[in-house]
């Protein structure tokens, strides 16, 4: 009982770290981004 929470525990984990780092990539990118057309004109 207790490993199989564990278990789900680890799979909710694991997915929002992942969300996290694509959400913290995509602000990056967007960052990146808006400084570049900001130092091209």
């Amino acid at each position: 009982m207790t490993k199989r929470k564990l278990r789900n525990n680890w799979i909710i984990v694991t997915t929002m770290i992942t969300f996290v780092t694509i959400f913290l990539f995509c602000l990056i990118i967007i960052f990146f981004l808006k400084d570049t057309l900001h130092n091209s004109e």
